[in-house]
Order: C-alpha cells, then structure tokens, then sequence
C-alpha cells in the first residue's frame, strides 16, 4: 500500500492536481475527463499511461469491494480509453 500512496502522489503532482485519486469513484472521474479532453487535446500518451498504471496498482491493494464499486462502468471507460489510444496512435 505504501507504494500504491506514492505512485498516487507521483501521478497527482504530474497531472498538476492537488486531487487524490482514492475511491473508485475517483478513478471514473478521471477516465471520464481523459476520455473527454482526448477527443480535444490527441490524448497525452503519458498521462494516460500514468492513470492506468496508478490503476493496476489501486486495483491490485484495494479489497474486492471496491473492485465491485469499479464496476461495469469503470471498466468500459477504461477499454475506451484504450482504444481511443490505439486508433488516435495507429494513424
């Protein structure tokens, strides 16, 4: 979990935000403001792949519970952003 805290704090002082990304709620924020400003700013590559990752490290230290919390919706925002990457990169 200590590790988890710092990759956070890393990932929030690089997106220049003061926010902590800590519930799942949270995390489909952010996907939802990725998915939102990357139809308008060509997704930055490091960004994005600085919320995924701080993603996988919350979703492997975090109880089942909150995995539920994620949900669906959480998911589907993830595989599109994802994809939104794939075909703005494939060019």
């Amino acid at each position: 979990m200590i590790l988890a805290s710092a990759y956070l704090r890393m990932f929030s002082s690089s997106q220049g935000t003061k926010s902590k990304l800590e519930s799942s709620n949270d995390y489909i924020n952010a996907l939802t403001n990725a998915l939102t400003k990357s139809t308008a700013e060509h997704l930055n590559g490091s960004k994005v792949s600085h919320l995924v990752e701080a993603l996988r490290i919350t979703l492997t230290n975090n109880p089942v519970s909150w995995v539920q919390d994620f949900g669906a919706k959480g998911l589907q925002l993830v595989l599109n952003l994802l994809n939104e990457c794939y075909v703005s990169h494939r060019g």
